[in-house]
């Protein structure tokens, strides 16, 4: 999910980037899928927000910054192969 139209999101929505194929688990916030990235045919644990974010809002913004500043600890968290929010707010 690399592909930025407004800089803050993809173009696409989820469904352009991945293929969900079952519910892993939830928590308060979020859901985990059993996923696949189509662009890499490669299966992956996708993690999505259970409501969206408004479209290029504060929300969006400290969401991007806090997923970055996770994916920059060394030695890493998880590996983690892409972030972003869709088109959709998703």
């Amino acid at each position: 999910m690399t592909e930025v139209s407004t800089g803050l999101h993809t173009q696409g929505t989820v469904a352009d980037y991945f293929v969900i194929e079952s519910h892993i688990l939830s928590t308060r916030t979020a859901d985990a899928y059993k996923a696949v990235d189509k662009s890499r045919s490669m299966p992956v644990c996708l993690w999505m927000l259970r409501h969206p974010l408004a479209l290029n809002s504060e929300a969006v913004k400290r969401l991007l910054q806090r997923i970055n500043a996770i994916s920059e600890i060394t030695p890493a968290v998880s590996d983690l192969s892409a972030y972003g929010v869709d088109g959709g707010g998703a």
